[in-house]
């Protein structure tokens, strides 16, 4: 019942500072368009190196470059085309990082402010850097050892277990999405490494009280995405735009419900 009141008080609190839900929804679809335009940019010469990596290795497999000079400069555009993918791939990192970090921290902020009015921007926004950073290193640790087995499994046809790395990957992201969530919460009140002390302690402490929420809060997700598959077979853009719709403020609404759940621990 106390959990049933939270979903219906977030949304009195929504309708009394509607500015702050709105800003936040217009700050993720800033977010959802500038991410695309920077993975798009990032990831179209990420494949082009690729690409010409795979070719250059064909052609050693095959014993195209059997003299000598012809084979030390194959070599050479080999390890530039490698180094040029770690490079872009390193960019695409840090730009999503930044770009995560900046938009997210401002939408979270908004959200919490329909909660709290108190809440200081500069102060919210640098201990989400702070903390973002954090997460951000693990999952990238955890889509590098995805990533690269994917490639050794389905370019290099090597055995790399890609099953297990695959399914382990999966939930250790959702490990890391529940932790992350609940750190993004408490931030509202507490310092980096209190917030990030506190999101372990609270979410093994609390996990069984918070379930509820997650288990809503997937559900609605599963719903909205029979919506958009359905929406789709009239028409993809028609989907798209559909899902900024639906979406976005149904986060921003999930947003406020937990930080108000979190808010209500602390008490």
């Amino acid at each position: 019942m106390k959990r049933t009141n939270t979903f219906i008080n977030s949304l009195d609190l929504i309708k009394k500072n509607p500015v702050y839900f709105i800003f936040s929804c217009l700050i993720d679809i800033g977010f959802v368009f500038i991410l695309l335009f920077v993975y798009q940019f990032f990831f179209e010469k990420i494949m082009d190196n690729f690409i010409n990596l795979l070719m250059m290795t064909g052609r050693t497999f095959y014993g195209l470059a059997q003299e000598s000079l012809e084979s030390s400069i194959l070599m050479q555009q080999m390890n530039s085309s490698i180094n040029n993918i770690v490079w872009w791939i390193i960019g695409l990192i840090i730009s999503v990082y930044f770009i995560y970090s900046i938009f997210q921290s401002a939408s979270w902020f908004f959200a919490g402010k329909t909660v709290d009015k108190k809440l200081i921007f500069w102060d919210y926004i640098k201990r989400f850097f702070a903390v973002n950073a954090v997460w951000h290193i693990i999952l990238t640790v955890i889509m590098y050892f995805y990533v690269r087995s994917v490639i050794l499994t389905n370019t290099f046809k090597i055995s790399s277990g890609l099953d297990v790395i695959e399914t382990s990957s999966f939930i250790f992201i959702i490990i890391l999405s529940y932790f992350s969530l609940i750190s993004y919460a408490l931030i509202a009140k507490l310092s980096f490494r209190e917030s990030m002390k506190k999101c372990f302690i609270e979410g093994f402490k609390r996990f069984f009280s918070l379930l509820p929420f997650f288990v809503v809060f997937a559900l609605v997700f599963l719903f909205i995405d029979l919506i958009l598959k359905l929406i789709f077979l009239i028409n993809d853009t028609l989907m798209f735009i559909a899902g900024l719709i639906i979406i976005l403020p149904t986060i921003t609404y999930f947003r406020v419900v937990l930080i108000s759940i979190i808010k209500d621990f602390s008490r």
